[in-house]
């Protein structure tokens, strides 16, 4: 049986953690990138994350990111992963600007190096605007899902949907308990009136400029941080009129904080990011 060798990066920011593929000039040719999701996701028998991020080359901009999840699904966005890829793109060389532009499957980002000399530290990235509209969501809905109940799980919840790149689904509550995010967050996720499933966020107000959020990702789970859920939370804050928008917006997860600041409607996400490790394994066949 052919044997493949493949080189990785481990990389995590606030605990959200993907392995990175560099792919670019022909490195590490990956034909079957949903099965190597799930094989290397695994966190007892492979590298463990949630889920893979292939760096590969693009016209016009620094590089493309592809992201799949643990479960094989592939993602539009990620904001903490395409601060991980900008801190790649610096660190390795790839990007000799602190600002740079990166193709995502949710358009073109801008990524600048907010800290750091030799190395990337502190990264800001814009995300784009956000979409309430039920299609961008999408949602099986005729007008936007802006505080509107939702059966879930044989529970009722308030939640706010749009997409910032990639769809979410908000509820503003006092009880964002691990144990509670996790049953409530998989009803959501699966629920029908999404048909390509959703990222569940759980958010508790702390002051008109500070929030507590929990997310379950969808494909990957419960996780410690998520940067467009971040996005999508302050969003849906501001449209609710919780949240002063115009301000910088501390988001408190479990992973640590990340700060958002929407201005003339686009939003911008700033937090930092880490090489954990380098190195190579070796695949049963090829991926």
């Amino acid at each position: 049986m052919a044997k493949m060798r493949l080189k990785f990066t481990k990389m995590q920011a606030l605990g959200n953690d993907y392995v990175y593929i560099n792919c670019m000039n022909g490195a590490n040719p990956v034909a079957h990138p949903e099965d190597l999701a799930v094989k290397l996701s695994d966190r007892r028998t492979g590298i463990g994350g949630d889920g893979i991020i292939l760096i590969k080359d693009a016209k016009d901009c620094a590089a493309r990111m592809e992201i799949y999840n643990a479960d094989g699904s592939r993602a539009e966005m990620c904001g903490n992963g395409l601060r991980c890829v900008a801190k790649y793109l610096y660190d390795k060389g790839y990007a000799r600007q602190r600002e740079m532009r990166i193709l995502t499957d949710a358009g073109v980002k801008t990524a600048c190096i907010e800290e750091g000399l030799s190395t990337a530290e502190l990264i800001k990235v814009s995300v784009g605007r956000a979409d309430f509209s039920p299609e961008a969501v999408p949602v099986l809905c005729d007008k936007p899902f802006i505080e509107k109940a939702l059966e879930a799980g044989g529970r009722t919840f308030i939640c706010t949907c749009l997409s910032v790149g990639n769809p979410h689904c908000v509820v503003f509550s006092e009880d964002i308990e691990d144990a509670e995010v996790c049953v409530a967050g998989r009803a959501i996720e699966t629920n029908p009136l999404f048909p390509r499933r959703i990222n569940a966020g759980f958010v508790k107000v702390i002051s008109p400029c500070e929030i507590r959020l929990k997310v379950w990702e969808r494909g990957s789970g419960f996780t410690g941080a998520c940067g467009t859920g971040a996005c999508a939370a302050v969003a849906a804050g501001a449209v609710t009129g919780r949240l002063e928008c115009q301000k910088e917006i501390t988001v408190r997860q479990n992973g640590g904080n990340l700060t958002v600041q929407i201005t003339d409607g686009e939003i911008y996400l700033t937090g930092r990011a880490q090489t954990v490790f380098e190195g190579e394994t070796e695949l049963p066949r090829t991926y």
